[in-house]
């Protein structure tokens, strides 16, 4: 009982960052495996479907949802000290699955035309089917997991998500070799997980709410439960509006590229296979990057909120410049041991993934500085400004899919992602530095280095040699500031390995 009473107990932030992304990185780095997994036992086409469906299930769930959850993690402590979260919690359940429902029975009902949206003619009802009760499970998982967000328990919650992403792998598992190895067991697996999960999130909801106080006013209840509906709805659809942006860019490529490809549909799912390969690859040095945003963020609104914005500008700037040197590093190393990496993690070298390779960590590194400069935006209070970002690249990478995609097949698509991608990051900064955000020579030189890994090999190595000189040797990239500031951080974190050096 002291240990139920002690996940129910809300954290601090100190448990909330230290334990809650310590367990993040774990996750991780079990969807890593569970990525790789699927690459072995899956063929490209096969994968190819798969990879079409968990983006379905991600983007139908994040549009039905309308950024509920979000909402949720705002508002639910306000009606928990009020004594209203019940009838709060009972309204927002009821009117969110009541239309979640709706809308999924239209899509049960409506499975043909859905199914070749989703998948073109390879699209069977079984999948289509499974496919739409798995966006279920995920919607009310998704939905208990913002409301223990908002009670402020994030350690649960990160207990729950990882016991989801073991349970997934290790059902995947079983079923991709005990059953049949195509996507429909990967899917199954996915949709068990999330509703054992749900299941128990759920029950750590209702005692949550059975615990906490209740008002004794049926009206005062009424009115602040109608009050914050309101209010629940513009901050969700706020927040709902910049992220449903940025979901759909996505993984546009991946549906323009099944429906505008002039190759056959199998044809089309292998290249997508190879396509999800490629983006698993540089998962955990995404995972660490978005991490970090995570983390930059409160330690960010803090230091503005106390009036250190001067402090907030350095912070980001170094984070900039430090990302973008360490994930061209990682990118490169990636691409110099592609062969090695492809035949331990996969166990083949597919010649698409070759063929992108370098496009697809481009762009993973320009949305992964895109994560980090946008935090000078929300300090700002410019979340706007983030939406208006993502609706230019999605514009453009429509136009520019519409017009390689016809030609170029899978390649046109990465470019035309690429080159959105590019838009994205390249506005934000802009942005940023017009409102405040000091950006110098050296990090505008930094987040341009990642473009050298689309050169031939040989000149790739060359010029990132020649830079990580000028990083060590001179003060083009990284000023004299950055350095002593790097050294008083190791020495504050590590001074008994300091100490040593020292004395050595």
């Amino acid at each position: 009982m002291a240990g139920k009473r002690s996940l129910l107990r809300p954290d601090t932030l100190l448990q909330s960052i230290s334990v809650g992304l310590a367990i993040a990185v774990v996750t991780r780095f079990v969807s890593f495996g569970r990525g790789i997994l699927f690459a072995r036992t899956l063929d490209d086409a096969q994968l190819g479907t798969w990879a079409l469906a968990i983006n379905a299930i991600h983007v139908l769930s994040f549009f039905l949802l309308l950024g509920i959850p979000s909402g949720l993690s705002r508002y639910v402590e306000r009606h928990r000290q009020a004594g209203t979260l019940r009838p709060f919690l009972s309204r927002v359940t009821i009117w969110t699955i009541g239309s979640v429902l709706l809308l999924t029975a239209s899509g049960m009902f409506f499975w043909k035309p859905l199914g070749s949206l989703l998948f073109a003619e390879t699209a069977t009802k079984s999948l289509v089917l499974l496919t739409i009760v798995t966006v279920l499970a995920t919607v009310a998982f998704n939905l208990l997991e913002g409301v223990l967000h908002g009670l402020r328990l994030f350690r649960l919650a990160s207990w729950i998500e990882l016991v989801h992403s073991i349970g997934f792998v290790l059902l995947a598992a079983v079923l991709l070799f005990a059953w049949q190895q195509d996507a429909m067991s990967s899917i199954l697996a996915h949709l068990v997980a999330s509703g054992v999960v749900a299941m128990v999130a759920g029950a750590y909801v209702c005692r949550a709410v059975r615990n906490s106080q209740q008002s004794s006013s049926g009206e005062e209840t009424f009115q602040v439960a109608s009050g914050t509906w309101k209010a629940l709805i513009v901050y969700s659809l706020a927040t709902w509006g910049a992220g449903s942006l940025q979901a759909v860019w996505h993984c546009l490529d991946r549906y323009m590229l099944l429906h505008m490809s002039p190759a056959a549909t199998h044809e089309t799912l292998r290249q997508l296979g190879g396509y999800f390969i490629a983006s698993k690859l540089a998962l955990p040095m995404t995972a660490a990057i978005g991490m970090l945003s995570v983390v930059l963020l409160p330690h960010a609104a803090r230091l503005w909120e106390e009036g250190r914005r001067d402090e907030v500008g350095q912070l980001i700037r170094r984070a900039v410049k430090l990302s973008a040197l360490s994930m061209t590093l990682c990118g490169a190393a990636i691409l110099a041991l592609r062969p090695y990496v492809l035949m331990i993690l996969v166990g083949r070298i597919p010649e698409t993934v070759n063929l992108i390779l370098p496009a697809v960590l481009v762009t993973i590194i320009a949305v992964s500085l895109h994560t980090i400069v946008r935090i000078y935006l929300l300090c700002r209070e410019r979340a706007s400004w983030i939406a208006a970002v993502w609706a230019a690249a999605l514009v453009v990478n429509v136009v520019l899919n519409m017009i390689l995609i016809p030609q170029y097949q899978i390649l046109g698509a990465v470019v035309a992602t690429l080159s959105s991608a590019g838009i994205a990051i390249m506005a934000t900064i802009w942005a940023s530095v017009r409102i405040g955000l000091p950006f110098d020579r050296g990090t505008y030189l930094a987040c341009a280095l990642p473009m050298l890994l689309l050169l031939p090999e040989p000149w790739m190595l060359l010029l990132l040699a020649l830079a990580a000189v000028a990083v060590l040797l001179t003060n083009v990239i990284v000023s004299a500031d950055d350095k002593r500031w790097i050294n008083d951080w190791f020495a504050a974190k590590f001074p008994r390995l300091v100490a040593s050096g020292d004395r050595q």
